[in-house]
């Protein structure tokens, strides 16, 4: 079962771009301060992709960039780990940061803040 991406909180104050490297009508701009419905182009949602390891990362992932390249963040879901949620804070695949109860639901909305300077994704599911 996919995991549903309907919006994306941006409380960094920082505009962002989100970029979906499997779908790129999908990709959006994060307002400073906002939440913005991923809907892309296509006016519906974004499906969360599959990423076991870092073999699979570079053409499976969605990255979230600042504009002025203070900060930047990637998600996408291990399907090897019963589709458990994970992020990074930069430009590549980590198990450090999963947020187990994600494997339990489909639908979900993330929110990025920034912590002493650095970047950290929440997230609510339903």
């Amino acid at each position: 079962m996919a995991h549903i991406l309907y919006a994306v909180g941006n409380a960094t104050g920082v505009a962002a771009k989100l970029t979906s490297v499997e779908h790129s009508e999908d990709n959006c701009t994060l307002p400073a301060w906002t939440v913005t419905h991923t809907g892309g182009t296509d006016n519906n949602w974004i499906f969360l992709p599959d990423c076991s390891s870092s073999d699979y990362w570079p053409d499976h992932h969605i990255s979230v960039v600042a504009v002025d390249g203070s900060w930047q963040v990637s998600f996408w879901v291990n399907d090897d780990e019963g589709r458990m949620l994970y992020w990074s804070n930069f430009d590549g695949f980590s198990t450090q940061n999963s947020i187990p109860a994600s494997r339990d639901v489909t639908d979900c909305a993330l929110m990025i803040r920034l912590d002493n300077g650095h970047p950290i994704v929440t997230w609510a599911g339903w």
